[in-house]
């Protein structure tokens, strides 16, 4: 790779060149030709270094992430040895300062790596990224964050109310609630730092006024909340007086006194021409109308008043009772009027008799007394036979016409066929007999009743007689030192007691009987005997104690002590009482 270069006269010889970049001294026998050699380089600090360090070589310096290069990179290791320039150094990426917030605050550095950490004034919250990182190509890792004012959740307006004032830290929300309602809780509430308010929402809660209570005979429906309506309503036949419906007003007052429930009351109702009226004119009255001896009652009755304050119906009228026309019999004639109190007259035609009673009273009940009209028989007034069976016929003598019936006896009617003929004589119809007896119809041909008191009673069992009356007992008198106590009436008890230091003997209590005896003998009192049994010694003498005391005392006899009694001391011999009798 040398040149040679021939040495000029008188010298010989050659010089041997080196190519650039090669030292040496380019003979093949001496040094020959070496490529040059740079300075190895060093790698910056936080950085590298690649490439080689001969003639010709570049070094390429790289620094670490976060780290940029200043200096001349790469450098060419020149033919003379020498680097083409000075090695760079690798310096620390630096990002461009960051500024405080608006209302905040920035802390740290700027450099690779460090993180710049925002914070806000209270009352202010951070929005964006935070905190920001340095990198390596010396940006930050966002967008610079901003403090904003803190904002608390929007306040709603309660139910029935509204809310006002702003929701930015510092701002307070007044609450108002709609008229009729009251607000309950904290007002106004202040947005805090936190972002919180400083409390619960209040609420507004409904107006009350008193409940209303129901009236007497009535009642009452609807709330008691403000704007509601309590209605009151009366039970039927009775008038509401009063205020109503009542409002609940927005003071929790009603807008007026409750009402009260009155009875309903009718028009007093006016007697009847020829009657009388009896009976209340307030709801649930009856008015009953009644009518004078021989008048009717024609209309409603009784009346009722009812709720709406209206009878029932018209008042009725006391009408004259009319019997039915009388018709004028065969071969005869009727005259008179068919108003109560009016006589009907019959008569017949020549040669016919007039058979029944004669004239006939229209009466109170409309019915004729008697009340069958009379006929007009031919003379012969039992051919045919006008009677029944059992009664017998008995031909009117002339100058009378027709016949008469007679029933047997124990019947009563007139006999006849086609009249009232002849029946049995009720004695149980009416009833006779007082409540408490039995009443046994006689049969015929006797007539009557006969009236049975029950069991415990006596009397003649009639209501115009004796009637039915409870049995007595002869009153029990109390025993000698005792008493007694109860009644004597049937199915009484009279109980005997005894007095203090006395015994009962006999049967006790004693009933008093259907037949007004008793059911045993009266029990005596004896005196307990205090001796029977005997309980002294047998050498002892006993002797009764008299009432009201009982018992008895034992007696030793002389030269003998103790009480005597058996299961007592007994009787023992006294040495002082032997020796005073030995003297």
């Amino acid at each position: 790779m040398a040149t040679c270069e021939d040495l000029p006269p008188p010298e010989t010889g050659a010089l041997c060149h080196c190519p650039l970049g090669y030292e040496g001294d380019g003979f093949m026998d001496g040094t020959g030709c070496t490529i040059v050699q740079c300075s190895p380089q060093s790698p910056p600090t936080n950085g590298g270094v690649s490439g080689g360090n001969s003639y010709g070589d570049l070094a390429t310096f790289t620094c670490d992430i976060g780290y940029s290069l200043v200096g001349n990179n790469p450098l060419l290791c020149q033919a003379d040895g020498d680097w083409s320039g000075t090695a760079p150094t690798c310096e620390i990426v630096q990002c461009s300062p960051q500024s405080p917030p608006t209302n905040g605050a920035v802390s740290g550095g700027n450099s690779y790596g460090d993180l710049a950490t925002f914070t806000c004034d209270i009352g202010y919250s951070l929005v964006g990224n935070n905190p920001l990182l340095c990198q390596a190509d010396g940006t930050w890792s966002g967008t610079a964050p901003t403090c904003e004012i803190v904002q608390c959740s929007p306040q709603s307006p309660p139910a029935n109310g509204a809310v006002s004032g702003g929701n930015s830290y510092g701002d307070e929300a007044t609450f108002t609630c709609d008229t009729g309602y009251n607000l309950v809780g904290d007002n106004p509430l202040l947005c805090q730092a936190d972002g919180t308010w400083s409390g619960p929402a209040p609420t507004c809660e409904i107006v009350q006024c008193s409940p209303q209570s129901p009236p007497t005979n009535g009642g009452v429906s609807g709330g008691n909340s403000y704007g509601d309506v309590a209605t009151f309503t009366c039970d039927t036949g009775y008038n509401l007086v009063g205020d109503n419906p009542l409002l609940c007003q927005a003071d929790g007052t009603w807008s007026g006194t409750a009402p009260t429930c009155e009875i309903v009351q009718c028009s007093p109702q006016s007697p009847p021409t020829n009657g009388a009226v009896s009976g209340g004119n307030s709801y649930g009255d009856l008015a009953t109308f009644t009518c004078d001896t021989g008048y009717n009652l024609v209309g409603d009755n009784p009346l009722l008043c009812q709720a709406d304050g209206t009878w029932s119906g018209t008042a009725p009228t006391c009408e004259i009772v009319q019997c039915s026309p009388q018709s004028p019999p065969t071969n005869g004639a009727v005259s008179g009027g068919n108003s109560y109190g009016d006589l009907a007259t019959f008569t017949c035609d020549t040669g016919y008799n007039l058979v029944g009673d004669n004239p006939l009273l229209c009466q109170a009940d409309g019915t004729w007394s008697p009340a069958i009209p009379p006929t007009c028989e031919d003379t012969n007034g039992c051919d045919p036979d006008p009677c029944v069976a059992i009664a017998t016929c008995s031909d009117n003598e002339a100058p009378m016409t027709g016949a008469v019936c007679t029933c047997p006896p124990g019947y009563h009617g007139d006999g006849k066929v086609h009249g009232t003929g002849c029946t049995d004589i009720p004695g149980c119809d009416p009833n006779p007999c007082h409540i408490l007896a039995t009443c046994e119809d006689v049969p015929a041909p006797d007539t009557g009743a006969v009236c049975i008191c029950p069991s415990g009673y006596e009397g003649d069992g009639t209501m115009g007689g004796t009637g039915c009356t409870v049995v007595q007992c002869s009153p029990q008198s109390p025993p000698t030192n005792g008493g007694v106590s109860g009644g004597n009436s049937y199915g009484d008890e009279a109980t005997f007691t005894c007095d203090p230091g006395y015994y009962l003997v006999g049967v006790n209590p004693l009933v008093c009987q259907a037949d007004g005896t008793w059911s045993d003998s009266a029990p005596t009192c004896e005196d307990i005997n205090g001796c029977n049994p005997d309980p002294c010694v047998p050498m002892a003498t006993c002797e009764d104690l008299p009432p009201p005391q009982t018992g008895a005392l034992c007696h030793c006899p002389l030269g003998y002590e103790g009480d005597g009694f058996m299961d007592g001391t007994g009787c023992t011999n006294s040495e002082c009482c032997l020796e005073h009798l030995a003297a």
